[in-house]
């Protein structure tokens, strides 16, 4: 909802990740693990949902889903690049680099391809917090969607939820009191 508000940004991002999800030079499960690691740990409500509900069709199963949740990197159920990833998703978010150790572990069963789509998987992922989302449709919807701010980034919903209303020109048209 937030890339409505520009549509030439949008449409390459959109292109991006559809190939991202399309074809992963990784695979789906391990994208999947990531995709779900990074919204566990960006605390990201929607993504998680999303995901989690996408997850079974990529071989997700729910102790995946549990080990996740407990920030587990050395799951059973994993297999070494498995937690190799994981791993590196837990230290792109929290020092935006992978050591050297994990690197190296990684380098052992990924090729260059599938390290740069390593990182550029979770990217989109972690750009997407969003607390508040407005859009409007081309059919004239007006959708607005808030989640718990888990970091307390943004001010009160209401007061974002009309901020983003007024720049996209659309307050006039919400009722408020409903809203």
């Amino acid at each position: 909802a937030t890339l409505a508000h520009h549509p030439a940004l949008a449409g390459p991002f959109l292109t991006y990740n559809n190939g991202l999800l399309a074809n992963p030079a990784l695979g789906h499960r391990v994208r999947e693990l990531i995709v779900l690691r990074v919204a566990w740990r960006t605390q990201s409500p929607y993504e998680w949902a999303q995901h989690v509900m996408l997850a079974p069709r990529y071989g997700i199963t729910p102790d995946d889903i549990d080990a996740i949740a407990r920030a587990d990197t050395a799951a059973a159920t994993w297999s070494p690049v498995e937690r190799a990833v994981v791993a590196a998703t837990d230290q792109l978010i929290a020092e935006h680099r992978v050591d050297d150790a994990t690197w190296a572990r990684l380098t052992e069963d990924l090729d260059a391809r599938q390290l740069v789509e390593r990182v550029a998987v979770g990217l989109p992922v972690s750009v997407v917090y969003e607390p508040v989302l407005l859009a409007k449709t081309e059919d004239g919807a007006i959708w607005l969607e808030v989640h718990r701010d888990r970091y307390r980034q943004a001010p009160d919903p209401v007061v974002t939820a009309r901020t983003l209303s007024a720049d996209a020109g659309i307050e006039g048209e919400i009722d408020w009191a409903i809203a």
